[in-house]
Formats: structure tokens, C-alpha cells, sequence
């Protein structure tokens, strides 16, 4: 709602009310199995550019060394479940591709009450103020998810919830 009031030699007054379910928050755009995700900011340490090959298992596990500290890595796409739906769409796809041991991987590192998790991801986009949109009741309950919001282009990304998505890897 737009308010204006005026008192003449006075000067004029502008009053913009915005519903308390509309935020905007800093986010980085990612994308993991052809999804794109906002990540807020505020839960995120850096972002690493490595290979394949910087990655080595532990107990089971995936990490790497960041500055002589190992950081666990667990894939945004196995968090989220993602892995069956985009494979069983491009099974073709998945064969022909190749991975190799000097192919980029981008890590979102987040840090959460003093714990850090890398979170791989397929790219890495912008930075971007976006606006939180709750989600839709049937949708609030998924771990992981913060809110959406719509993009410039139309398109609905959804913002996930780092201390949660903290707690997923973690455990």
C-alpha cells in the first residue's frame, strides 16, 4: 500500500506498508541438477573452484583439505533427493558423459554456528537481492526450504534453509 499525505509548507510524506511475509534477502544463485537454488549469504563462508580429483572419500564420506582443515563435501543434489528425477530423465544423457579426475567442481562452503559444510554444486551464478515468498502449505514441511521467489525471467527458484540443510549433512 502507498500512502501520501501532504500539509501545504510543510512538505509531503510517503509511506510504502509492505506485508511482513515479503523480505528481501542477499542470495547466490546455484544450480544442481538443472534446478537453480538461493542460498542467503549470510550462511556462506566462500566458494571454492576445484577438480574432481581434490575430492578424496573419508570414512565413507566425501572431503577435501580447504587450508590444511578438512571440510566434509556432500552434493546439494543428494540432500535434496534430486538425483533420481533429472538421472530418469536424461538416462541417455548420463552415459555418454564422462567424468573425468580434472573436472570443475564448484563448493558453497557453510558456516553455521561455528560448523562448516561444503555443499557441491553443478555452477555457480550471481549474487542477488531477492524477495521471500512463503511457501505453499503442502510445500512448508520439506527440510531444506526456506521460501521462493520469482526470478526476472519467471522463473520460481526455490531459497533453502542453511540451518537446516546444516543439520542434513551433518547427520
Amino acid at each position: 500500500t502507498v500512502e501520501v499525505t501532504s500539509k501545504v509548507g510543510e512538505g509531503t510524506m510517503v509511506r510504502l506498508k509492505l506485508p511482513l511475509t515479503l523480505a528481501v534477502i542477499e542470495t547466490l544463485i546455484v544450480e544442481s541438477n538443472e534446478r537453480q537454488f538461493a542460498i542467503p549469504l549470510d550462511a556462506i563462508k566462500e566458494t571454492v573452484q576445484t577438480t574432481k580429483s581434490s575430492i578424496k572419500t573419508l570414512k565413507g564420506r566425501e572431503a577435501m583439505e580447504i587450508r590444511g582443515e578438512i571440510l566434509g563435501i556432500t552434493p546439494l543434489a543428494e540432500l535434496l533427493n534430486l538425483e533420481d528425477v533429472v538421472k530418469g530423465e536424461n538416462q541417455e544423457l548420463d552415459e555418454v558423459k564422462e567424468e573425468t579426475e580434472d573436472e570443475k567442481v564448484s563448493i558453497v562452503v557453510l558456516e553455521v554456528n561455528g560448523q562448516e559444510v561444503g555443499l557441491s554444486v553443478d555452477h555457480l551464478y550471481s549474487q542477488q537481492e531477492i524477495v521471500i515468498k512463503p511457501l505453499e502449505e503442502y510445500l512448508a514441511n520439506i527440510p531444506g526450504l526456506k521460501g521462493s521467489t520469482i526470478m526476472g525471467d519467471g522463473q520460481i527458484v526455490l531459497i533453502l534453509e542453511h540451518n537446516e540443510l546444516m543439520e542434513m549433512a551433518t547427520s
